[in-house]
């Protein structure tokens, strides 16, 4: 394909007169491909990132720029073709980038096991979860890279929230927290942090960075010391 100048007006005049020729605008930049460069480079993408997954069967998604550092496609253009592949259903948006729309990942009994140990450890915790080095302690697992993935996948899954880099949560006791908040909402206009603690029998160690991811998606705010349920 061809990125056009902004002073090459007659030649994308020229260019698409043209019935074979696509002339592409896509962040103030225009290309001009053929219908079959432009299936051809679809194909390549999606063959590019199916075998990514074989290769790396834990990752859960990709980003434009691991595909810009393997193939040579301007990373511009690359975007424009994932939201195409995106519209024709090929793949979908997973975590903080893409997927193969029928990609799943595929666990080992054991693998399975472990995940299923996790989210029993960090459900029956609440909000007083283990880091992952205390989860592989209480796993028997010494390869922390195994627990850091099963981890996301739980995450790519929603069976987990991420609060900060070393605090995860069960999407249920989230819910669980919800409600609480919402009920003592009903009595009180303003939560303090020690009440926070209170309500879910925590330390501030873990209560500051709740209450920041509380008020990160708007469920709460600050208002000086203390929040307020948002409406």
């Amino acid at each position: 394909c061809y990125q056009l100048g902004y002073h090459e007006k007659q030649l994308l005049e020229l260019l698409e007169s043209y019935e074979n020729i696509i002339i592409i605008t896509h962040l103030n930049k225009k290309w001009a491909v053929t219908n079959k460069q432009l299936s051809a480079v679809k194909k390549l993408i999606i063959s590019f990132m199916n075998n990514f997954f074989v290769e790396n069967p834990y990752e859960t998604s990709i980003n434009k720029k691991i595909i810009n550092n393997q193939l040579n496609i301007q990373i511009d253009f690359i975007d424009y073709l994932l939201i195409k592949l995106f519209e024709d259903k090929k793949i979908k948006k997973q975590d903080n980038g893409w997927t193969v729309s029928n990609y799943k990942i595929n666990l080992s009994n054991e693998e399975q096991e472990l995940k299923n140990m996790i989210l029993n450890i960090l459900d029956n915790e609440l909000f007083n979860t283990s880091s992952v080095e205390e989860l592989g302690e209480k796993c028997t697992v010494s390869d922390l890279k195994l627990i850091i993935n099963m981890l996301k996948i739980c995450e790519s899954e929603q069976l987990i929230i991420r609060i900060n880099q070393n605090l995860f949560i069960t999407s249920s006791n989230i819910v669980t927290l919800k409600n609480k908040l919402i009920n003592f909402f009903k009595t009180k206009n303003t939560i303090n942090v020690s009440e926070f603690k209170n309500l879910i029998n925590s330390s501030r160690k873990y209560a500051i960075p709740i209450l920041e991811y509380l008020d990160k998606i708007k469920f709460t705010y600050r208002d000086n010391n203390e929040r307020r349920l948002s409406s």
